[in-house]
């Protein structure tokens, strides 16, 4: 797996796997909107772009899952702006490229987003590998984490992950680690989280 100096596994359970969404209504394609503002968030701040950053949208809802989207800073292209609807349009023409693929397949779109057919405990057996975080309230604090690179954090949209997949993570290997003592929405974490590796200078 190549990974960036920072990255993201998102786990979204009823992410859509088609381009069969309004933009006008992502909240209705299951909460889309906070997967597009944590994508948002992970690459874009006041207007600069983080090349040292990837994140990978693992989306597991109707009609073909599993589906991993991955965002790659020194990679991806022009995504039409960073505000919800664009970066959901680029989700859509992604997923539209991709709707063919067999299991393990990638296709790399125009803009730089690629699309693979892989499931979100393949993502984490390859995370494994240099050692990961995942977002967990009962976890060390970060503030008291030392990070070095590549760093790489499993995280879930809206929906909380499932206590059996914490588990998962753990048997693997993964570090549980907490913000702070509120539920936060997950592009929030991944601000908290950005904050703190620059406190380190993690690139």
């Amino acid at each position: 797996m190549d990974w960036a100096a920072r990255n993201f596994i998102l786990r979204a359970r009823n992410g859509p796997t088609a381009p069969r969404f309004s933009l006008d209504n992502l909240p209705s394609a299951n909460h889309l909107e906070v997967v597009a503002q944590s994508i948002a968030n992970a690459l874009f701040y006041a207007n600069q772009h983080r090349f040292d950053t990837s994140i990978w949208v693992v989306l597991e809802g109707p009609p073909c899952p599993p589906r991993v989207l991955a965002y790659r800073g020194n990679s991806i292209g022009s995504l039409g702006g960073f505000d919800e609807r664009s970066i959901a349009a680029s989700m859509r023409t992604a997923l539209a490229q991709g709707m063919r693929l067999g299991r393990d397949e990638t296709v790399i779109c125009e803009n730089g987003i690629e699309v693979t057919h892989r499931s979100f405990e393949s993502m984490i057996k390859a995370a494994a590998i240099p050692g990961f975080y995942y977002l967990d309230k009962k976890g060390s604090d970060i503030r008291e984490a030392t990070f070095a690179s590549p760093a790489i954090f499993v995280l879930s949209d809206h929906k909380s992950m499932p206590r059996k997949t914490t588990h998962y993570l753990a048997r693997l290997g993964g570090r549980p680690i907490a913000l702070g003592p509120k539920t936060i929405f997950a592009s929030q974490c991944v601000v908290l989280v950005h904050n703190d590796l620059d406190r380190q200078a993690i690139q």
